[in-house]
């Protein structure tokens, strides 16, 4: 593979005896053959055996030097003579699952070269392969003044990844189909069984239904409307895009906040929650809102979203009536809690719940879900909803849930 030519370049970008080089110096100087010593054998056999795709342009976008494994992963061979403007289409770039091009200001090359560090995902059509994805992560190298001198690339495959996160999706989506049948079957049709037979018994002495049998129908009816709609409530529509996880839970508080619970929500993810993480902190954030407003009876409820390592996790808590989660948490009544360990089960993830009579409650779980790579949280988001617990306080059983 060509490490690109050797070329003088001007005094100033050169290693003298007693300046430290630069990682620019170091890189260009070593491509091109013009460090003396070994340190350039080593930097160049560290790049060309690195396991990611590797890619070296100079300050003008010229290709310089690409490795074995970008080779593979692209299909190509180092093109010559492209320049900035021209990457995109030499190499056929895509946006992903589009045959949108791929803007060339947007790609990592690009904005290495205007200075910026960035990453992002995209397609590539490959020789043999067809449409690949890849993720890739560029940063500019500088010189001692500070000016741009080459820009590195470095990517990786992650077609199978995404394929395997699509199967995920899919088996996810037939566990919930498979769990709805169950529960209409074993919740709603038992119901509405109940219902039918009352309805279709015989009259007695051509007398119409006594009053408690009019009142017992109308029970079974009550409870097949309250199934039915807590049905229709796990199975809304994931949030997408950056922010609108938290927007879904603010929509689920505002029925709180029309009955004069003070709802609050804090938002400090930094960096928005992937699918299917969002998803399922998004469904157990709404049961649990929902669980409050049938049975607490709070002052005030706090909705937090926020990042622990490599996990999202939510965080519902209240000042309510509270409940004993060893009598309650799998059978009954209580039917939303044991759904809620499902789905976080489903990922990997852990849900806690802390509770206990007249103590309130705390809900709170966390799921995969590693930022993606080149990614900066951003300083603590505000709270979205600025209502506060009055004085406050957080209930004992609340910390110690949060901690």
């Amino acid at each position: 593979m060509a490490l690109g030519t050797k070329r003088e370049g001007p005094e100033e970008n050169r290693i003298g005896p007693d300046a430290m080089p630069t990682p620019a110096d170091l890189v260009l100087q070593a491509l091109n053959g013009e460090m003396p010593g070994d340190l350039p054998r080593q930097v160049v056999d560290l790049l060309r055996h690195l396991p990611v795709g590797i890619f070296v342009a100079d300050e003008h976008g010229a290709a310089i030097h690409r490795n074995r494994v970008a080779d593979e992963l692209t299909g190509h061979a180092m093109l010559a003579g492209i320049r900035p403007g021209g990457y995109a289409a030499a190499y056929r770039v895509f946006r992903c699952g589009t045959d949108e091009p791929y803007p060339e200001v947007d790609l990592p090359l690009t904005r290495a070269l205007a200075g910026e560090h960035s990453a992002a995902e995209l397609e590539i059509e490959h020789g043999e392969r067809g449409r690949v994805r890849l993720r890739a992560w560029a940063a500019p190298l500088r010189d001692g003044a500070g000016r741009v001198r080459c820009a590195i690339v470095a990517f990786v495959d992650v077609t199978a990844e995404k394929l395997l996160e699509d199967a995920i999706r899919e088996q996810s989506a037939a566990l919930e189909r498979e769990r709805l049948a169950a529960t209409i079957h074993d919740d709603v049709l038992q119901l509405l069984a109940a219902a039918r037979l009352r309805l279709s018994a015989p009259p007695r002495d051509g007398r119409p239904p006594a009053a408690a049998d009019t009142e017992t129908i109308g029970s079974l009816l009550r409870d097949a409307d309250r199934q039915l709609r807590r049905i229709l409530a796990g199975f809304r529509p994931p949030p997408r895009g950056s922010g609108t996880l938290a927007d879904a839970l603010l929509q689920a508080l505002a029925p709180l906040r029309a009955d004069g619970v003070e709802a609050s929500l804090h938002d400090r993810l930094g960096v928005a929650v992937g699918e299917p993480a969002q998803s399922t902190l998004c469904q157990v954030g709404e049961e649990a809102i929902a669980n409050i407003r049938k049975h607490a009876r709070p002052h005030w409820v706090a909705v937090t979203l926020e990042r622990d390592g490599e996990r999202a996790a939510v965080s519902v808590v209240d000042d309510g009536v509270g409940f004993s989660p060893s009598v309650t948490g799998h059978g009954g009544g209580h039917y939303g809690v044991a759904l809620m360990r499902e789905r976080v089960a489903r990922l990997g993830g852990e849900l806690r719940i802390d509770s206990a009579p007249s103590r309130g409650t705390a809900v709170r779980a966390w799921v995969p879900d590693p930022a993606p790579p080149g990614a900066t949280a951003r300083p603590d988001a505000p709270a979205r909803d600025t209502a506060t617990p009055e004085g406050g306080g957080t209930p004992r059983s609340a910390i110690h849930a949060a901690r």
